[in-house]
């Protein structure tokens, strides 16, 4: 990064125009596969670039949003988006969703305006993982006992790991993941063989 600013990479592709002045029809599609690599470029990069593509049919150069594919006439406008986050926490908590962007904000791992982009496996994996901690504490609130809770969140724990590290394998670049456990405690109680953050 130059300046707190991202390196920038721009996307021009050479007019296919059969002849000398390309039409209209030709110029709005060669604009869409422009933009349609730049977002794709974007997407794969992550943050650490700022990617845009040149429109041949306005005469300009327009930023592409990595996490969502939006278009931003300048960088300003761009940004830095901040319901993209950069680091996201796992962390299992009774009647909240599993991932974190900040200290208290949980969202679900199928949150559109996060664009993690994960699969359609994970973010079922990363769901049941949540409804399975609800269903250990709505467990133990119902019979107090606890060396069946402690049992499931050991188990619930170790489900964890995994999943912080599949996490962070489809995360793409410029993104990190802090795996804080079961209930903000397992970790300590159990310890984890997890790096902070966890990367791949």
């Amino acid at each position: 990064m130059n300046d707190g600013r991202p390196r920038s990479v721009l996307v021009r592709l050479p007019l296919d125009a059969e002849g000398p002045v390309p039409t209209k029809h030709e110029l709005r599609r060669h604009v869409e596969r422009t933009r349609a690599v730049a977002r794709e470029l974007a997407a794969y990069l992550g943050p650490a670039w700022a990617v845009r593509y040149r429109d041949e049919r306005r005469g300009d150069e327009r930023f592409v949003c990595w996490g969502c594919g939006e278009v931003f006439l300048t960088f300003e406008a761009y940004g830095d988006p901040p319901h993209h986050p950069l680091h996201i926490t796992l962390l299992g908590e009774y009647h909240a969703h599993p991932l974190r962007k900040g200290a208290h904000d949980d969202f679900a791992p199928d949150d559109a305006s996060a664009a993690l982009g994960l699969s359609d496996a994970l973010v079922a994996d990363l769901s049941a993982w949540a409804r399975g901690i609800d269903a250990a504490m709505d467990a133990w609130l119902g019979d107090r006992e606890d060396a069946r809770r402690e049992s499931a969140f050991r188990r619930l724990h170790e489900a964890g790991e995994t999943l912080a590290e599949r996490l962070a394998g489809e995360l793409g670049p410029g993104r990190t993941v802090t795996y804080e456990g079961v209930q903000g405690v397992s970790c300590a109680v159990f310890g984890t063989r997890l790096t902070d953050p966890v990367t791949r």
